[in-house]
């Protein structure tokens, strides 16, 4: 399966991690056959991009069935490599945040993902000063059996960021443009 969009080390880790649990404990793919050797690699392309390879041995009886846990696991991939690629957040914060508040930031993001007992906090870093704010890089890992339910508790964790750094009375600031008019003098 090729990875389209690029994704960080961290994020290659957990989809390998996540990708070997899921074919080792397929009962979450709800698959009427059951799954021998399986196999979960990364390759590196020539242009630079990676794919996720998974080899795995099933016992089927004709194409339908064969169609059938080729599908589910593509699906199931599809969804893993969207679950991985939200696995990084960008948490943006205002210039005018103090540096009380920056140094705050990395406890406040781990106590909100310790309140859901699915997801585990990996790291929260200052890793870049852009045009409009300091950008933090949250990065989360993920226990979730079923896709759903990891959106939903992504739902709830984006909700609650934005509750706590409200609380703290670190603003997230609005991109903005300064656009600069200039007349020009015609001949005289």
């Amino acid at each position: 399966m090729p990875i389209r969009d690029p994704l960080s080390p961290f994020q290659l880790d957990e989809l390998m991690r996540q990708a070997r649990r899921m074919v080792a404990a397929p009962e979450t793919l709800q698959l009427e056959v059951e799954l021998h050797e399986p196999v979960v690699s990364l390759e590196s392309l020539e242009d630079g991009t990676n794919q996720l390879i998974v080899f795995v041995m099933v016992e089927l009886h004709g194409w339908t069935a064969f169609l059938k846990v080729r599908e589910t696991l593509l699906v199931a991939l599809e969804e893993l490599l969207e679950r991985v690629s939200l696995s990084e957040l960008v948490v943006g914060v205002a210039y005018s945040t103090t540096p009380q508040q920056l140094e705050r930031i990395p406890e406040l993001m781990r106590s909100v993902v310790a309140e859901d007992s699915q997801l585990d906090f990996e790291a929260c870093r200052l890793v870049r000063i852009s045009a409009f704010s300091y950008d933090h890089e949250l990065e989360i890992r993920s226990c979730h059996a079923m896709h759903d339910d990891f959106e939903n508790s992504l739902h709830r964790l984006n909700r609650r960021i934005l509750e706590v750094l409200s609380q703290h009375r670190i603003e997230i600031p609005f991109p903005t443009q300064t656009l600069e008019l200039h007349s020009s003098e015609s001949s005289q």
